[in-house]
């Protein structure tokens, strides 16, 4: 069976557009939920994940942490304090995802603040790649986020499942956005933003996308750039829709939908 690796956008299972973030941990310990989309977490489990278990070996699920991390980041609060918010976020979806039947395990000691660093411009994911093969082995899919880094470096889930999935070999690599893919300007600003529907491993990305709430890791053009690495050494990626029916499913299936491709 193909091993892949998954990213589960923030737009998707946070309310990023949600005013009034706290910026103390109790605080956001407290309000957590008012913050996160379980709905959504839940139906992407259910409908999209579940159902293709038994024909891949999926080893990976990265998920966005929308405002838990890039609020924080964006003023400058402490990087202990956005790692204990993005980690009590992730440990929050990890029992949601359980109750829907995901064999999801998450351990804080194996996030990206103890295992991830850069070298110079690229993330050094190797004792992270080294922990999501373990829980692999035992038959899970290990549960993982964006987050600080051992140098105090924003890491993204979007660098995270490119990274990885070279340490490791993986078949093909999946990232679900609350858009189509990747378009040549934002769809969500521009109605006639044209669709993109394949990007190749070397191509040079000519897209603006102008500034809308809280990001501080690129948006989707960087999202894509990340994936073209994986593609310079054989591994494909589609972006879609996690909104839509069945987009997911067949992207991790290896079938043929609606999304962006990045190709070799």
């Amino acid at each position: 069976m193909d091993l892949v690796s998954l990213k589960i956008g923030g737009s998707l299972i946070t309310r990023k557009d949600k005013e009034d973030f706290p910026l103390t941990i109790n605080e956001i310990k407290k309000r957590a939920l008012e913050f996160i989309s379980i709905e959504n977490a839940e139906r992407i489990a259910k409908e999209e994940v579940l159902p293709t278990l038994d024909k891949i070996n999926l080893n990976v699920i990265s998920i966005g942490v929308g405002p838990f991390g890039h609020n924080l980041v964006n003023k400058n609060i402490d990087p202990e304090i956005v790692h204990e918010s993005v980690s009590y976020y992730c440990s929050v979806v990890e029992k949601f995802l359980k109750k829907i039947g995901l064999p999801v395990e998450y351990d804080e000691k194996y996030s990206p603040r103890h295992t991830v660093f850069y070298d110079g411009e690229v993330p050094n994911v190797e004792k992270l790649a080294e922990w999501i093969n373990e829980i692999q082995n035992n038959g899970k899919i290990a549960l993982t986020h964006g987050d600080m880094t051992i140098d105090n470096k924003v890491v993204s889930g979007d660098q995270i499942i490119p990274y990885t999935a070279i340490k490791l070999n993986v078949n093909r690599i999946v990232s679900a956005s609350d858009v189509d893919g990747l378009f040549a300007k934002d769809p969500k600003l521009h109605a006639d933003a044209k669709f993109i529907p394949v990007v190749n491993s070397n191509e040079k990305l000519n897209i603006i996308f102008e500034k809308r709430g809280i990001d501080v890791t690129g948006r989707l053009p960087k999202k894509v750039e990340n994936f073209q690495e994986a593609a310079r050494h054989g591994i494909s990626g589609c972006i879609v829709n996690g909104l839509k029916k069945n987009y997911l499913k067949n992207a991790l299936l290896g079938k043929k939908t609606i999304g962006t491709l990045i190709v070799p």
